[in-house]
């Protein structure tokens, strides 16, 4: 019974802990893997398509998302929480290339 409690329990921190895959509906996307410390970016760009997403997976962590919707080089939302260390350069409308995200 103990083990059918905690099974449960961590089954559903789980499930609260996963984000849906913005990237999952992306065909053939251009995808460049940069490295902060020991955090992995991943930036992908759809052909077609106009605007970039960029996943960001801290090394402590779960994983986040930001989003280029209209192609201007700016971040418009987020998916999921933002770290305290990424909070202060996203406060503001910041650009990508200011990120050090590509072009």
């Amino acid at each position: 019974m103990r083990y059918a409690v905690l099974l449960s329990t961590v089954a559903a921190l789980t499930a609260c802990a996963s984000l849906p895959d913005p990237t999952a509906g992306l065909v053939d996307p251009q995808v460049r893997v940069r490295y902060a410390g020991d955090d992995v970016i991943r930036e992908y760009r759809a052909p077609g398509r106009p605007g970039r997403i960029v996943k960001i997976t801290p090394a402590n962590g779960l994983p986040f998302y930001l989003f280029d919707d209209d192609d201007d080089e700016r971040i418009d939302r987020h998916l999921g929480d933002i770290p305290p260390k990424y909070q202060d350069a996203l406060r503001f409308k910041v650009r990508f290339e200011d990120y050090g995200l590509m072009r």
